[in-house]
């Protein structure tokens, strides 16, 4: 079977065969990738001039996406979320105690929780803890802080 990809980085993509034509949209980055690659590898374009297409400055991003393509196949084109992968400062334990002295000390606000985790080594901000706080519905209004009266 003999398969025609035709690539117009304007309009899309489409590959046509024996019985039709598929037509792809270029929005993907990691079709866009794997098209570039397609193109690369089967075609006799300069690599250079592929890149400047694709809309990459360096050769070099060609040779990594082929790179990530061999090692990880279709998935490793794919967008990964960068950044930590797991909570670093709000552990479980620490979420743990945050919520516990809430229910220990209810008069106490989160500068104060948050003076008390320090004490005990662990470095989370008074903004981190309302977060937890509000996470869990524990939060206490504004006006209370405040001592503008309101819901006790």
């Amino acid at each position: 079977m003999r398969l025609t990809l035709s690539v117009d980085n304007s309009r899309g993509a489409s590959v046509k065969g024996p019985k039709g034509r598929l037509r792809l949209s270029l929005r993907d980055a990691w079709l866009r990738d794997f098209l570039m690659l397609l193109e690369g590898e089967t075609g006799e374009t300069p690599i250079k001039e592929l890149c400047r297409r694709y809309g990459y400055r360096s050769p070099a991003t060609y040779y990594r996406k082929r790179r990530l393509l061999a090692n990880g196949g279709l998935s490793g084109l794919l967008a990964h979320k960068r950044g930590p992968k797991h909570k670093f400062r709000l552990t479980d334990d620490v979420v743990k105690q945050i919520v516990a002295m809430r229910f220990q000390s209810p008069e106490k606000n989160s500068s104060d929780i948050a003076d008390a985790l320090e004490k005990d080594g662990h470095s989370v901000s008074s903004r981190s803890v309302e977060r937890v706080l509000s996470e869990f519905g524990i939060s206490r209004s504004r006006r209370s802080q405040n001592g503008l009266g309101g819901p006790p």
